[in-house]
C-alpha cells in the first residue's frame, strides 16, 4: 500500500544484459498484452495508463531505462491519499509479464535498428491518437477535496484559500463558531453603507470570508462537488472567470436588496457554478461525463439549496443573483461564437456592465441612507469633542488662572469645534427627525458655551448678564435628556448603532 501526493510506488530491476531498445520494446509489448493504453514512448522510457477498475481511477505506469537498471513507477491519477495496494499490484503484474516475454524473445535475434524503428513508429502513432490527460470523477477521502489532481487544480486551490483565511481570522481572535458582525466587517465583509461609501473591494473580499466552521465546510463541499465536473470541462482560467464574475454579481445583488446586514461567504459564487452546470445540462454539453444518478443528484442538490435560500439568516439575494449570473454565463458560453477571444470578451463586457450599472443604481437609490450614515459616523467626532469639553469643568487645583486657561483653551475651544462640525453636517435632505436632533445639538453646544462663559466671568469678577448659572445648568440637563431619548429612537428606527 502506497501513500503520497499522489500515491505511488517505485521499484528497480537489473537490466540483465538486455539493451535499452530491447527493454523498451518488451515494455511496449507487455503494455499491449495487458491492454494498458500507451501515452508516450521516448528514447529512454515507455509510459502507459492502467485499466480503470470499479471504485477507483487508473494509474500512470512508466518504465525508464537507466544506467545498469530499469526503474518501474506506478502513480495514481486520482487525488486519493492512498492506493489500497493498486500501484504495487500494477508493478507485480508488469514484472511477471515482462519476464515471461523476455524468456520467449531470448530465442529470437532482433536487430537494434529494427527495434528502434518499431518504437519510433509506435511513438508517432501514439502522438496522433493521444487523448487528453484523464481526470478524476470521484473523491476517495474527505481530505481529497484539497488535493490537486489532473483536471482538478483551481478548485482545491480556491478551497484552500478560503480555509487559510478562516484559520487566520480565528488565530486573530474571531470565534470559530459565531463571528460577530463587527469582526466580519473589519475583515472585509460586504456591508451596505461601507461598500457604498467607496469601499467597493468588499464585493470581492466577502466571497472568501465565513462566519463559522459549518458555513466554511458547506461552501467548501459545494465548491468541490461542482468543481469536480466543471473544471475539466471549462479549464482553470474560465472556471476562475465564472467564479469571480458570478460572485461579484451575487455581492452586488445583496448590496441592492439588503439595507443593513453584513454579507459574507462563497455561496453566491458557488451558486454561479451551479447555475452554469444546470445550463450545461440543458444544452447537453457535459452529460457525456455524467451518469443518470449523478445528473439527478446535482439537480436535487441545486433545488434544495435554492429552496433553503429563503430561510431566515440566509442571503437569498446573493444566492439567486449568483445562480442567475451562472446561467447567463452558461448561455453566453453555449450560444456565442466558439472563438474563445470573442466569447470571453463579450462575457467580460456584459458582466462588467451588470456589476457597474447595478451598483451605480444601488448607490443612487441608497443616497439618502448613505447621507444619514455619514452624519451618524461624524457624531463620533462630536462625542469625542464633547467628552474633552465636559472634562474642562472639573479642576482639582487651587489656581484661578490655571482654571480660567483650562476653560478658555479646552472648554470653549471644543464646544466651538462641535458647533463648526454641526454647521458642516447641516443638510436639508436629512430626515425630519434627524434635522430636529441637529437643532437640539446646536442649542446644546450654545448653552454649554454660555455656561462656560458665565463661569469665566464669575472667576474674573465680572457681572453675569442674562440667565443665571443655575438656570443654564437646568436647561442643559433637560436638553441633554431630550437628545439622548431622540438618539435612541432614531438609531432603532434606521437600524443605526446607538450612541449614548
Amino acid at each position: 500500500m502506497a501513500f503520497g501526493f499522489p500515491a505511488q510506488e517505485v521499484r528497480y530491476l537489473p537490466q540483465s544484459g538486455g539493451s535499452n531498445a530491447l527493454n523498451r520494446y518488451l515494455a511496449f509489448r507487455v503494455c499491449r498484452e495487458l491492454r494498458w493504453p500507451l501515452i508516450a514512448i521516448t528514447e529512454t522510457s515507455v509510459t502507459a495508463t492502467t485499466l480503470n477498475y470499479a471504485g477507483s481511477w487508473n494509474e500512470t505506469f512508466t518504465l525508464e531505462c537507466l544506467e545498469g537498471e530499469i526503474a518501474l513507477r506506478s502513480a495514481s491519477n486520482g487525488n486519493q491519499l492512498y492506493d489500497a495496494g493498486r500501484n504495487g499490484k500494477n508493478i507485480d503484474l508488469f514484472i511477471n509479464a515482462f519476464n515471461s516475454l523476455k524468456k520467449k524473445s531470448a530465442t529470437i535475434t532482433l536487430e537494434e535498428a529494427y527495434l528502434e524503428a518499431s518504437l519510433q513508429e509506435q511513438a508517432a502513432l501514439i502522438a496522433q491518437r493521444l487523448k487528453p490527460t484523464p481526470v478524476i470523477k470521484q473523491f476517495y477521502t474527505p481530505l481529497s477535496i484539497l488535493i490537486p489532481a489532473p483536471g482538478y487544480t483551481f478548485t482545491p486551490a480556491l478551497i484552500g484559500l478560503n480555509v487559510l483565511l478562516w484559520i487566520i481570522m480565528v488565530a486573530n481572535g474571531v470565534s470559530p463558531w459565531h463571528a460577530n458582525p463587527e469582526q466580519l466587517v473589519h475583515w472585509g465583509a460586504n456591508f451596505t453603507l461601507r461598500t457604498l461609501d467607496g469601499e467597493w473591494w468588499r464585493l470581492g473580499t466577502a466571497l472568501f470570508l465565513h462566519a463559522n466552521l459549518f458555513h466554511l465546510l458547506s461552501n467548501a463541499l459545494g465548491m468541490a462537488l461542482v468543481g469536480l465536473w466543471l473544471e475539466p470541462f471549462l479549464g482553470k482560467k474560465r472556471m476562475a472567470a465564472l467564479y469571480l464574475s458570478s460572485g461579484l454579481v451575487a455581492s452586488s445583488c445583496s448590496l441592492f436588496w439588503n439595507e443593513n446586514i453584513v454579507c459574507i461567504g462563497a455561496s453566491g459564487a458557488v451558486f454561479g457554478l451551479f447555475g452554469f452546470l444546470c445550463t450545461a445540462l440543458v444544452f447537453r454539453s457535459i452529460t457525456h461525463r455524467m451518469n443518470a444518478s449523478t445528473w439527478i443528484a446535482i439537480s436535487v442538490l441545486v433545488g434544495l439549496n435554492l429552496i433553503g435560500s429563503f430561510e431566515e439568516g440566509i442571503d437569498a439575494a446573493a444566492h439567486l443573483g449568483g445562480f442567475g449570473a451562472g446561467m447567463l454565463w452558461g448561455l453566453g458560453f453555449h450560444l456565442l461564437p466558439t472563438n474563445q477571444t470573442i466569447q470571453q470578451s463579450v462575457l467580460a463586457v456584459v458582466f462588467t456592465l451588470i456589476v457597474i450599472g447595478g451598483n451605480a443604481y444601488t448607490l443612487t437609490s441608497q443616497q439618502p441612507r448613505l447621507q444619514l450614515f455619514h452624519y451618524w459616523m461624524a457624531l463620533e467626532e462630536f462625542a469625542d469633542n464633547e467628552s474633552i469639553a465636559l472634562d474642562s469643568y472639573h479642576y482639582e487645583g487651587d489656581s484661578r488662572d490655571e482654571y480660567l486657561e483650562q476653560l478658555k483653551e479646552t472648554g470653549l475651544v471644543y464646544w466651538r469645534k462641535n458647533k463648526a462640525l454641526l454647521q458642516r453636517l447641516d443638510n436639508p435632505n436629512l430626515p425630519p427627525k434627524v434635522r430636529r436632533l441637529h437643532q437640539k445639538y446646536l442649542r446644546f453646544c450654545e448653552l454649554h458655551e454660555q455656561r462656560i462663559q458665565e463661569i469665566i466671568d464669575q472667576l474674573q469678577e465680572k457681572n453675569t448678564p442674562g440667565n443665571t448659572a443655575t438656570t443654564i445648568e437646568l436647561q442643559i440637563e433637560t436638553l441633554g435628556s431630550e437628545i439622548r431619548t431622540q438618539i435612541e429612537a432614531i438609531a432603532q428606527e434606521y437600524e443605526l448603532p446607538y450612541r449614548n
